[in-house]
């Protein structure tokens, strides 16, 4: 692997488990070097884990986490001796289930339903983020992600006047729990949160992966020789067999044409830069979570079962261990430019 290697990680609430099976076994190979992280809503907060931890405690970190904010329905209610509910309508409905307590209770570590007189600001929200504001004060050594050992940046959005509001260390911002609240504040589901005078809400709306600030002509920085791009929804898929279908292929491609036509911008704009002479070239493996039939259509980012978590953590593994073989195949010295390599294991 390069030297340099920059995560990309895009916002998608429950599915961010595929980003920790990613990185696990990006860790696994032995050969990653983080340079640059950059991220979204739960990209941030998984982003913020491994950039405000040591190398050797980065993993176990980011497991904590996402243990931490395991749902499950109360187990007399899925009694399966027969293993029935592993996969299929079973399972379907049992995911239904799940996502079900976590929208009336919330989950651990993550949030809880906002009841009369709580939040922080007077915005409707059905949840508030005192849980994760705790989490992120577990897991996460603030001092270490702003002393600029691995550029780290976060993308959120303005409420009020719809720019993209980027944080990065690498141009002296110093990022705290705010800031990482604000990038994950989805609303109607979560209030925004106030950073210096803006009133700041999820960087999905705008950019759910934050491509620019590593790859534009515009960077402050050297852009990474690799990039790995972990998005959380597919730009590519069936076609919808049902209404349920439809809705959910909708919320995918809402999120993931986003990435796909600003990196064909980006790959348009760095070929201009080789031809007046900029010799940089940049490797980028993009790949993104397709979840099995039985997930929850267009409300499987709010399922936190174990099982669902575990099936996200395997295939982030999965479509890693593919891009990392894709790589050794590829040039060690490409011409200058961005070289956009889409990951589609199985196809």
């Amino acid at each position: 692997m390069p030297t340099g290697t920059a995560l990309l990680l895009a916002g998608g609430v429950g599915l961010g488990a595929y980003q920790l099976g990613a990185y696990a076994a990006l860790e696994a190979s032995g050969t990653i070097e983080l340079q640059a992280v950059a991220g979204s809503s739960i990209g941030a907060v998984n982003g913020a884990i491994l950039v405000g931890n040591p190398p050797e405690q980065r993993l176990a970190k980011l497991r904590a986490f996402w243990k931490r904010v395991e749902r499950e329905a109360a187990p007399e209610e899925w009694t399966d001796p027969l293993a029935l509910a592993r996969s299929g309508p079973l399972r379907h409905l049992r995911n239904w289930s799940n996502i079900l307590t976590t929208r009336t209770t919330g989950t651990p570590g993550l949030f809880a339903p906002r009841l009369p007189g709580m939040g922080r600001t007077t915005v409707a929200s059905l949840y508030e983020a005192s849980p994760l504001l705790a989490s992120l004060a577990e897991f996460v050594d603030f001092d270490r992600l702003n002393d600029g050992h691995i550029r780290f940046t976060i993308a959120t959005t303005d409420v009020e006047s719809g720019e993209t509001i980027l944080f990065d260390t690498a141009l002296g911002d110093h990022i705290t729990p705010d800031h990482i609240a604000a990038a994950s504040a989805l609303l109607p589901a979560f209030e925004p949160v106030q950073v210096d005078g803006r009133w700041l809400s999820d960087g999905g709306f705008s950019a759910n992966v934050p491509l620019e600030p590593l790859l534009c002509s515009e960077r402050p920085c050297p852009a990474p020789p690799l990039c790995l791009v972990l998005d959380l929804f597919a730009p590519d898929g069936p076609l919808p067999n049902g209404l349920e279908a439809a809705v959910e292929r909708a919320t995918d491609l809402k999120y993931a044409t986003q990435t796909t036509l600003r990196l064909a911008g980006l790959r348009r704009e760095r070929a201009l830069e080789a031809r007046l002479g900029n010799s940089e070239a940049t490797t980028l493996l993009h790949m993104s979570y397709r979840g099995p039939a039985h997930e929850a259509g267009q409300e499987k980012t709010y399922d936190f079962s174990p099982a669902t978590l575990r099936d996200r953590q395997q295939a982030g593994a999965a479509d890693t261990e593919a891009a990392l073989a894709l790589l050794a195949t590829l040039p060690q010295a490409p011409e200058p430019g961005l070289h956009i390599h889409r990951i589609r294991r199985g196809s």
